[in-house]
């Protein structure tokens, strides 16, 4: 099976994590109730303390994309300009499950 797999990085302003850090949660527990959600983590850097990473994937870069179009996502990237320093980096991959490699 090969899955949509998208990470982003947040680094959060001065004083403004703990914020952060609960609109991540509202937005990774809205996401994982969608159709095609495989994963949604949210991860906080062991070096940094302002630095956020999503780790999400998706049966589908279809589901990934209708992911992206809730109201909830839009909801949260309005919040969240105020709490964060400079652009969300995004990353997207696709790929198979490590046991479909070694099959092949």
């Amino acid at each position: 099976m090969t899955l949509y797999t998208t990470l982003s990085l947040f680094r959060a302003r001065p004083g403004r994590s703990p914020e952060l850090a609960r609109r991540l949660d509202r937005l990774a527990m809205a996401s994982r109730a969608e159709p095609g959600c495989r994963t949604y983590d949210v991860h906080r850097s062991n070096e940094d303390a302002q630095l956020w990473l999503i780790y999400e994937q998706w049966e589908s870069a279809e589901a990934a994309a209708a992911h992206l179009a809730g109201s909830h996502v839009g909801d949260f990237i309005d919040a969240v300009a105020a709490l964060i320093e400079g652009d969300v980096g995004i990353s997207s991959f696709g790929g198979a499950f490590a046991p479909d490699l070694v099959a092949a």
